[in-house]
């Protein structure tokens, strides 16, 4: 605990208080502050004279003012840059982290309740998530759109061109979602599907799905939109599809027919039938052989699109 004083405005006499707790802070900038502070006093004073008045905070983020108690100048000392040049600001570095643990703000405060620290408040805990979910979604369509790019290229490098010019490929797609129970089942309410480029090995769509219905309806759904959007995003089709064998997959694709009634199964002569393989992971799993057996002898052969 550190005994702080603030001087009173009715007489030159400080009142003391209390300053608890701990504050995250930027070492070298605090060192870098202190150690170039200019103190232009006229009576030897230096900032060994100097006296915390008070805390300005900005979430997680702090101005400390101090005061002299020879010549009464003031200077601030700031626990961070508010703008730093390599590193994130501690609020973006806060709430982006509970975003990759799956947090809140409701568990952050308790965290740092926990290490004594004061969190930033409810309201600015929404403000910096709606920026770095902004951020995040501009930077993965921009990934999205450059690996599209590369699909693009090999499949024309390849030859892999359909009747009207344009570029198709192999995915691989798939729609997950949380899962939790104790002593009952329970599905989470939200689910994202991804598509896969097959040849570049990189992501070209990620559809999230917040459910009204059954679990299983979100996969088909989810997927199905990345097909209708695949010429508009990438200026690609989707040829081929290697699943987990999914029919509902193939019943919505066969009927929303992303690319038009030609490209459906049966009607386009020339077009490629989708295949979806029904793969397993062996690692770690310990089954009876007959079953990986089954399950790797088994090639189920999608004719909906």
């Amino acid at each position: 605990n550190h005994h702080l004083s603030e001087q009173s405005k009715s007489s030159n006499q400080y009142v003391e208080y209390e300053n608890f707790g701990r504050r995250i802070v930027d070492m070298n900038y605090v060192f870098y502050q202190i150690k170039n502070s200019n103190h232009k006093g006229t009576f030897g004073c230096s900032f060994l004279n100097m006296t915390f008045i008070s805390e300005k905070k900005h979430g997680l983020r702090s101005t400390f003012k101090f005061k002299c108690d020879v010549c009464n100048i003031i200077m601030f000392i700031e626990s961070e840059k508010s703008k730093p040049e390599t590193y994130l600001p501690i609020n973006e570095a806060a709430v982006s982290g509970s975003i990759s643990a799956g947090i809140g703000f409701t568990q952050l405060s308790e965290l740092c309740a926990a290490m004594d620290i004061p969190c930033m408040t409810s309201c600015t805990f929404v403000l910096v998530q709606g920026f770095i979910n902004n951020k995040i979604r501009y930077i993965a369509e921009a990934q999205m759109k450059i690996a599209g790019d590369e699909e693009r290229r090999l499949a024309i490098e390849a030859g892999t061109v359909d009747v009207d010019g344009i570029p198709m490929c192999t995915v691989v797609a798939d729609e997950q979602w949380s899962e939790r129970s104790y002593k009952t089942k329970y599905d989470a309410l939200s689910g994202v599907a991804t598509i896969i480029g097959y040849t570049s090995k990189k992501i070209l769509f990620v559809g999230i799905r917040n459910r009204f219905c059954s679990t299983t309806s979100m996969v088909p759904d989810g997927i199905a939109d990345g097909f209708k959007q695949s010429i508009q995003m990438h200026g690609l089709q989707y040829n081929k599809l290697i699943g987990d064998g999914d029919s509902s997959v193939t019943k919505r694709l066969a009927v929303i027919m992303p690319y038009g009634p030609r490209v459906r199964g049966g009607l386009g002569r020339d077009q490629p039938t989708i295949q979806s393989f029904l793969v397993a992971q062996l690692l770690n799993v310990y089954l009876p052989l007959s079953f990986w057996k089954k399950m790797f002898t088994q090639i189920i052969v999608i004719t909906g699109l």
